[in-house]
């Protein structure tokens, strides 16, 4: 990661500790870059998230039953790849009340949480500054 530039915003709930929106830039080496939206605030949504490229992409919508999968590489091509609807709910959180509780091991450590923390950070502080900033962890 070379940098991050955020932009936090607070137009409705006030009163909550945590932001209605918040937009982050990473910048890569060699110029690639991800763009993360979260909003608690937007009246539609977009895809939950997407991969662009030259000769194709993959898009996923919020609760799809397939992937979109565009391709170049024989032609202009759409098309969808299903897979079984998951699970409703999320082991993080019983694993973490475990962990707690019970002394049993995190699935996902501290160590491997600390460059997804740097970077929320690193949005945060260019939110405030207005200017892009470089994470702690890269």
């Amino acid at each position: 990661m070379e940098n991050v530039t955020g932009f936090f915003h607070k137009r409705v709930w006030h009163s909550v500790n945590n932001e209605d929106q918040c937009h982050a830039i990473i910048r890569f080496e060699g110029g690639r870059m991800a763009d993360l939206q979260v909003s608690h605030i937007a009246m539609a949504g977009k895809p939950k998230w997407r991969i662009l490229g030259e000769k194709g992409a993959i898009v996923y919508h919020h609760d799809a039953p397939h992937l979109e999968v565009y391709s170049k590489a024989h032609g202009d091509i759409k098309s969808e790849i299903t897979f079984p609807k998951p699970v409703w709910g999320c082991p993080y959180y019983p694993n973490l009340a475990n962990h707690i509780l019970l002394n049993e091991p995190p699935e996902v450590k501290p160590e491997q949480a600390r460059r997804v923390i740097a970077v929320l950070e690193a949005a945060e502080k260019s939110s405030k500054e207005g200017v892009a900033v470089v994470p702690a962890y890269r």
